[in-house]
């Protein structure tokens, strides 16, 4: 392998953990022998091989957070450690494995044995590939820096991990099993499910609102780490989802970066539709959601049909919703917005939280690009922003360039 490949291979394995992306055609020169160096607030340079007299520079549109700074010194870490068999065959396994590694460094507690996380990950990897009397495994495992010393047990997970009762131990909702730092069993336990009503239920933003109770759990150092159905390994950290594998791949849901890009709407609006688009992600419903500013508002009927509107809607499914929803979006509770969302077609906000439609048939122009949900919100898009959630859980958000362009841009692509 030559270093050459070195801006591809941070590309596919860190890109997805940080809030940017690799520059694949800039290589920089220096004599610096630091891993990341920040070159300023939107950019780091990166030193993958001591041998290599190169720097690979990230950027990002945003300004890059400390915590991106923190992952990506762990990448390079785990990178520098296994470039040295960079010429084996083996070498892109190894490298598979960085992601996994930072991970694994980022969440756990100071004093938690070093393998245990990464161990819990193998095993619910897996066990993904696993099934019980039939069904798919959903499954979760707590870490836990300060349970009661008289609860500890002498059995470590590595000592039932190949049995099968271990597998159904947990719901991978709201049950967990949960062990000690050493990594020995410590109980298993009931998890408080999220609420319901409106008020406290849009408090909890950072995580699914299905995996609610296991972020709650995930306090105080906690790690909760769960396998859900469609193979997926989810990690909980401080009470939000903090990474997961999916896909194949790890990502990093890096929560105030989305709030960061959707900058001129209502903070509280704004936490209403992330956490909707990330139950959408995890329900795989897929959906469309555009906000129209003020500017644009009143030219929503240029690009929706008019029976679609809920004010003037004639059409049953319009009606039925204006009676049934009389609340701005960010008023409702999540489980109702998630619905919403997932009735087929576009949800169309104004910039207050108004619903202005559900379920709305977008006007498309012909020569659009992608399948009708990317073309509902590239379309939708001209009236401010719009997001698509696919089918499989990718998330990406569409902004119009300004007031006087209607030219539309990728604003960000997140969890793909």
């Amino acid at each position: 392998m030559l270093p050459e490949q070195y801006p591809s291979i941070f590309s596919r394995h860190l890109a997805p953990l940080v809030s940017g992306e690799i520059d694949q055609d800039s290589l920089i020169a220096t004599s610096s022998t630091a891993m990341v160096t920040r070159e300023g607030e939107k950019s780091f340079l990166l030193r993958a091989d001591l041998k290599w007299p190169y720097h690979i520079r990230l950027t990002s549109a945003y300004n890059l957070s400390s915590e991106d700074l923190k992952i990506a010194k762990h990448f390079v870490r785990a990178f520098r450690q296994k470039v040295v068999v960079s010429d084996k065959t083996f070498f892109p396994y190894l490298v598979s494995k960085c992601a996994q590694e930072v991970v694994a460094s980022v969440v756990q507690h100071k004093d938690t044995d070093d393998t245990l996380i990464q161990l819990v990950i193998e095993l619910l990897k897996k066990w993904a590939c696993e099934t019980y009397e039939g069904q798919r495994i959903s499954v979760a495992i707590g870490i836990d820096p300060n349970p009661d010393p008289s609860t500890i047990s002498n059995i470590h997970i590595e000592d039932v991990s190949g049995k099968d009762f271990i597998k159904v131990l947990s719901n991978g909702i709201d049950t967990i099993l949960a062990l000690s730092l050493s990594g020995h069993v410590v109980g298993h336990f009931c998890l408080e499910g999220p609420a319901t009503n409106s008020s406290s239920a849009n408090t909890l933003t950072l995580a699914p609102y299905r995996y609610a109770g296991l972020a709650a759990w995930a306090k105080a150092g906690r790690v909760a780490l769960a396998l859900n159905k469609q193979g997926e390994v989810l990690v909980f950290h401080n009470r939000q989802l903090r990474f997961a594998f999916r896909r194949g791949a790890w990502t990093r849901f890096a929560h105030e970066s989305f709030f960061e890009r959707l900058h001129g709407l209502d903070s509280e609006l704004v936490r209403a539709i992330y956490s909707t688009c990330l139950d959408v992600s995890f329900a795989r419903t897929g959906c469309c959601i555009a906000v129209a500013n003020s500017e644009q508002r009143k030219n929503v009927a240029e690009f929706v049909n008019e029976k679609d509107f809920l004010k003037d809607g004639e059409n049953n499914k319009a009606r039925t919703i204006k009676h049934l929803v009389n609340e701005q979006f960010q008023n409702l509770s999540r489980p109702i917005r998630q619905e919403l969302a997932g009735i087929d077609g576009a949800v169309v906000l104004d910039h207050t939280g108004i619903i202005l439609a559900v379920g709305a048939i977008v006007k498309i122009g012909s020569g659009s690009e992608g399948g009708g949900r990317r073309a509902a919100a590239t379309t939708l898009a001209q009236l401010g922003i719009a997001i698509k959630v696919s089918a499989d859980g990718g998330i990406t958000g569409f902004r119009r360039r300004s007031t006087k362009n209607c030219t539309v841009d990728v604003a960000f692509e997140m969890f793909g």
